[in-house]
């Protein structure tokens, strides 16, 4: 609250009081009152951002300043100045933020944690202790979502568990979760159950498949329906493939917990001699010299690279096994 005594809310224009729930903009550091920065949604000198304005907090009164006594014995100490920890711009000692470049100075105690990691790695000092020996933060960079669930499932280190999103999404999460061996497989064995099945019943899917393409104006037009003595052979096949897909979900969801606990103490094993071998400068962003990470940063960094989370892969994983479907149809 020193901070901030003497000034004013720019929104209300009421004087900050001992007490009150104070914010800063993250741009200029303005402070406002809470409530009425979220009233008004954006920081009161929102259109001065773009020529680099920066607050600065107002003198103390002048009865304030001949109030203090004057010791010919003290002399006032020089005030202090620190470094910018993202531009090196040289700062006031009590600035929050840069002038030159606007970034946030950490303060007292509080450790610059660069913005690349930010939104990459979990806050260390969340995750106290260890896990069969690893630092739970470490565990928590290979992790990156849902890290609470997994962390907890990791402690207890069942052998068969129950996750509903491995169910529901199959060989597939796999896939999200980066467990490309252990996707690649699951789709391998319904894949290969779905060629022996089609091998076994060809000749009733060779007929349904000529009446429809002889037909296919007429069924799409809703004018007639295959008929019974072709289709009710193929009902022990489509129960067979449907037993199959729900026996490989099951098994995906009692042990991909198991599987992908066993994928990150993998990669926490492992961190130590790739980063020897340079890996973590295929991984990381070049940083100014200013920014330069330290050891543990850029090695929880490189764990949250080859951890986390892939939309982009169950999405590959299902257009490669449609294009080689399609390919096997037409070859066959």
């Amino acid at each position: 609250m020193a901070l901030y005594e003497n000034n004013s809310c720019p929104v209300c224009g009421k004087q900050f009081q001992p007490g009150d729930d104070i914010v800063t903009c993250p741009e200029c550091g303005t402070p406002h009152h809470r409530a009425c920065y979220r009233e008004l949604g954006h920081c009161a000198h929102q259109a001065l951002h773009g020529d680099g304005y920066a607050f600065t907090p107002a003198d103390p009164p002048a009865e304030q300043k001949a109030s203090a006594p004057a010791d010919d014995t003290h002399t006032a100490a020089p005030e202090q100045k620190k470094k910018c920890v993202a531009c090196d711009a040289e700062l006031d000692g009590d600035a929050v933020f840069c002038t030159h470049c606007g970034a946030r100075q950490p303060s007292a105690g509080e450790k610059y944690r660069p913005p690349i990691l930010q939104d990459t790695t979990p806050d260390p000092s969340q995750y106290p202790g260890t896990i069969e020996g690893e630092a739970a933060a470490d565990v928590a960079a290979v992790v990156r979502t849902n890290t609470g669930y997994f962390l907890s499932r990791f402690k207890r280190n069942k052998k068969v568990g129950w996750n509903w999103a491995a169910f529901l999404f199959g060989p597939y999460y796999l896939f999200f979760r980066k467990m490309y061996k252990e996707g690649t497989a699951a789709l391998a064995i319904r894949f290969a159950a779905s060629l022996i099945v089609q091998g076994a019943y060809a000749s009733q899917f060779a007929k349904l498949t000529d009446f429809m393409s002889t037909n296919y104006t007429a069924l799409m037009q809703g004018k007639i329906q295959p008929d019974a003595a072709l289709v009710e052979p193929l009902y022990p096949a489509v129960a067979i493939m449907m037993g199959v897909g729900l026996a490989i979900h099951l098994v995906i969801a009692l042990f991909a917990n198991r599987l992908y606990r066993r994928k990150v103490f993998t990669v926490l094993q492992t961190v130590d001699d790739r980063l020897q071998d340079g890996a973590i400068f295929r991984q990381a962003p070049m940083l100014p010299e200013q920014m330069r990470l330290t050891q543990d940063e850029m090695r929880r960094m490189y764990l949250s690279k080859m951890g986390g989370t892939s939309v982009f892969a169950p999405i590959m994983a299902f257009l490669i096994l449609d294009m080689i479907s399609g390919l096997l149809s037409s070859i066959l």
